[in-house]
């Protein structure tokens, strides 16, 4: 089950916003979900599964 994100998240400015920790079910792994693209459409990614971050 996802993990609720506060609506007031996507309000606040970023210089770059990814979601990293998502389960499997969860609708922002496809690509033609309608989260997917709400999420997209806010300015904000969804890291591939598998993906490494250096920071």
């Amino acid at each position: 089950m996802p993990v609720p994100v506060p609506v007031d998240v996507y309000d606040r400015p970023a210089a770059r916003r990814v979601l990293t920790r998502l389960e499997d079910p969860d609708p922002l792994l496809d690509p033609a979900s309608a989260a997917r693209a709400w999420v997209a459409g806010a300015g904000i990614g969804v890291l591939p599964d598998g993906a490494e971050s250096v920071l």
